[in-house]
């Protein structure tokens, strides 16, 4: 039989363990809910005295609906308010298994399912776990929601427990015993010494040495006894599992901000809303405050307009916010503070190898400070693996004098200028796949410096830009790099660079502009011919082989579409004489590949082909992807030109896949254009027709004038295979006019052979014999057999 007793205090015993009246559970209930008895009585709606004389034990039976108030009012909930009811008619409930006796309601969580699981699994083992991150990213809801989910495993009881400002640690131990509904910490501490129990003590940085000494006293006195700690640092204390919470990923931040905006609003989002939705999720980061702080916006804001408003300044969505990550900043010694600032000039992801080259100092027991308090997310298993959220790094912006914030850009320019200097070098190379993804990868560091440098440093930014235009062609924003390189090249605040930067620059400009289909051959006054003679002198003087070549390539090229072959020639030969100086086969493969033009242009596709096929083998001894693909490509066209059909579709075919890896929307264009037309050639004219449907929907045809000639070319070739003569020399009469100047003269060639022997109009067909003429005449360019075949039935 249960003994239930009464000691002189009031205090109920059942058991031995100490189960306190109605009067005492209210007092202590009270002070555990931060409330004075005024603000209770007001926030319950009874009375001041009513409220003294039930805490006093005044009041034998209070009445039901006072009760039911103030349960209310301290917001009582599961079994703790069964013991409140219970209490207040006189029923003493002794503890029972598994009961919460103080936790406040189970948040709905989203996107933290696994963490979630995670802490689970490890609180069997670990007696005290703590929560970090920066303010507002959630830890006190997991902290609830795992207490919640574990609640069953211990029968001594789970509660919450806040910890205020300046609180001591005998406060704090009475808050706990407060949370447990008894009076005195000892009793609690004799009643749990042999069940389990479960404390989430949130929010420890307000008072962290009472926190640690509060919980040291437990531990060591209730081996039962685990911890759930949220806050913005570590505890610091022998046992102590540290766990990060990290932000949001975008789709459960996406899910977030549509759940509290559904809160706010009726209708849901649009279509345009939905497209500045993830820019938006992006921005803020993944920080549930932010996210919440956004949402509440849409009361008034479609997501577009938030984004709009406050997507550049995430901060300004509510002084919370600020504040939030301020408390954080204040937690840092001054050192901490300037290598957080030093990294808020990163504007992505970064290594510590480039942070410490960017501090030029030993910064890892900052950023580990840095990373414990949830300010600098870690990312597992990437190189980049450091990233600031944009409330962090804005914040830590604006703390951020003039004067240091300009020598921090500057250095940061400084840096990436030198990454992309060592990086773009193997564009060139058997490692331009990685170079690209490199490159790409730290994009968003290259567009951060040079948008800061077009504006204070033109001279810091063109010396990024110089080295970037293989890259940019690679990635089909040929014509935003030229404009870029133009406009710093002509800024007088870049003169100060020095010669080899120069040179690249030239080169890139001229490379960017005449990729082929964007911009045709021009007068060699402004086609960029007389520049790269100066950049390659200045190559030359620096003794950089692999600049020279690229310009005798450039200019070789240029000089074919101008029809100045002689002079073309010359540059494929001192191209030739570059790669036999530097001894490296890559720039023996681009200086052979280069000269195969003046083998086509006179007829020995034989020549052409053997020259073709030892750059081949160099290139796949080398292990260069984009050179192979090059020479495939133009191995298929000599096929296509020598008739030899199978073998151009197969060439093209095989050097597909490698171009799906490479990139160079324009390589993949053309490279398509040679299969095509070797079908219809062939009059294969389905399989024909099915690649131009496919060339026509690519990203880059639009804007690709050249491809567009020879895609109609092809189309007139398929017509006139098909008996429809009058609809063939409408389209070879347009493709000559789209392919005139362009960058091979050869097909605006064959586009006038098609055009005279389509045509039924004599004085069409007199006009494009004619022009044929002296465009062979200007170009120095044999006719292949098929074409004077062709031109001989027109005899």
């Amino acid at each position: 039989m249960e003994l239930v007793a009464i000691d002189h205090a009031g205090i109920v015993h059942t058991g031995g363990f100490p189960v306190i009246s109605f009067a005492e559970r209210l007092r202590l209930l009270r002070r555990a809910s931060g409330l004075t008895q005024s603000e209770l009585a007001s926030r319950a709606g009874v009375g001041i005295r009513t409220l003294r004389d039930l805490e006093r034990g005044h009041v034998a039976r209070p009445q039901r609906a006072t009760v039911e108030l103030l349960a209310d009012a301290l917001n009582l909930n599961g079994n703790t308010r069964v013991e409140f009811d219970n209490a207040a008619r006189g029923v003493v409930t002794p503890p029972g298994d598994g009961a919460i006796r103080n936790l406040p309601p189970a948040p709905q969580l989203i996107g933290r399912d696994l963490i979630l699981a995670e802490l689970g699994d490890l609180l069997p083992d670990a007696e005290l776990i703590t929560l970090v991150g920066v303010a507002g990213v959630g830890k006190t809801s997991l902290a609830v929601a795992l207490a919640h989910e574990v609640a069953s495993r211990y029968p001594g009881g789970v509660v919450a427990v806040p910890v205020t400002d300046a609180a001591g640690e005998t406060d704090l131990l009475g808050a706990i015993a407060a949370a447990f509904q008894v009076v005195r910490i000892e009793g609690l501490i004799d009643h749990l010494r042999t069940q389990p129990a479960l404390i989430v003590v949130d929010a420890i940085e307000r008072s962290p040495a009472a926190v640690a000494g509060a919980l040291s006293q437990l531990r060591a006195s209730l081996p039962g006894l685990h911890v759930i700690a949220t806050g913005r640092h570590p505890i610091g204390i022998e046992g102590e599992y540290q766990r990060t919470l990290l932000p949001l990923d975008a789709t459960a931040g996406a899910t977030l901000f549509l759940d509290r905006l559904r809160r706010v609003r009726a209708h849901e989002v649009s279509d345009d809303e939905r497209d500045a939705l993830s820019e938006l999720v992006e921005r803020l980061g993944g920080l549930p405050l932010a996210l919440e702080l956004a949402a509440a916006r849409g009361r008034v804001l479609s997501v577009v307009e938030i984004l709009s408003r406050y997507g550049g300044r995430v901060l300004d969505l509510g002084a919370g916010l600020r504040a939030a990550v301020a408390s954080s900043y204040q937690l840092l010694d001054e050192t901490e503070r300037k290598v957080l600032r030093l990294l808020s000039t990163f504007a992505s992801r970064w290594s510590m190898e480039l942070a410490e080259s960017l501090a030029e100092e030993d910064i890892v027991p900052s950023v580990d400070r840095l990373v414990s308090l949830g300010l600098v997310t870690l990312l597992p298993g990437a190189e980049l693996r450091f990233h600031l959220l944009d409330v962090v790094r804005d914040y830590a912006a604006e703390r951020t004098g003039p004067e240091e914030l300009a020598a921090l850009r500057a250095r940061h320019a400084a840096l990436v200028a030198d990454q992309v200097a060592v990086i773009s070098a193997a564009l060139t190379g058997a490692g331009q796949k990685q170079a690209i993804a490199r490159l790409s990868e730290i994009y968003s560091e290259i567009r951060y410096a040079l948008v800061w440098g077009s504006e204070h440093d033109p001279a810091a930014a063109l010396r990024i830009a110089a080295r970037l235009p293989r890259y940019w062609r690679a990635r089909g924003r040929s014509e935003e790099g030229e404009q870029l390189l133009r406009a710093l090249m002509a800024d007088p605040a870049a003169t100060t660079v020095e010669p080899l930067t120069k040179a690249w620059a030239i080169l890139g400009v001229v490379m960017l502009a005449h990729e082929p289909g964007r911009i045709g051959a021009q007068d060699p006054e402004d086609s960029g011919l007389h520049v790269l003679d100066e950049a390659i002198a200045l190559f030359a003087t620096a003794g950089d082989s692999s600049g020279e070549l690229q310009a005798h390539g450039m200019a070789a090229g240029l000089c074919q579409a101008l029809g100045d072959y002689e002079t073309g020639l010359r540059h494929a030969q001192g191209a030739v004489a570059v790669a036999q100086r530097s001894g490296r086969p890559r720039d023996m493969v681009v200086a052979q590949n280069n000269l195969i033009w003046h083998d086509i242009r006179v007829g020995d596709l034989t020549a052409a082909r053997h020259r073709l096929e030892v750059a081949e083998r160099l290139a796949r001894q080398i292990e260069d992807t984009r050179l192979t693909v090059v020479v495939r490509l133009n191995l298929a066209e000599v096929a296509r030109l020598d008739c030899r059909y199978a073998d151009a579709v197969m060439v093209a075919r095989q050097a597909m896949p490698l171009l799906v890896e490479l990139g160079e929307p324009g390589l993949h264009l053309r490279l398509l254009c040679t299969a095509a037309h070797a079908y219809a050639q062939d009059a294969r004219l389905d399989d024909a027709t099915a690649i131009l449907a496919d060339l026509r929907a690519r990203p880059g045809y639009e804007k690709n004038r050249a491809v567009r000639g020879l895609c109609t070319a092809i189309e007139a070739s398929v017509a006139l295979a098909r008996g429809d003569r009058r609809g063939a020399a409408e389209r070879f009469a347009k493709a000559v006019e789209q392919l005139t100047e362009q960058h091979d003269a050869r097909d605006a060639l064959e586009a006038l052979v098609g055009l005279a022997v389509s045509t039924d109009d004599s004085a069409e067909r007199s006009d494009a014999l004619a022009r044929l003429d002296r465009l062979r005449a200007r170009q120095g360019m044999s006719l292949m057999p098929r074409e004077q075949k062709l031109l001989a039935g027109l005899l």
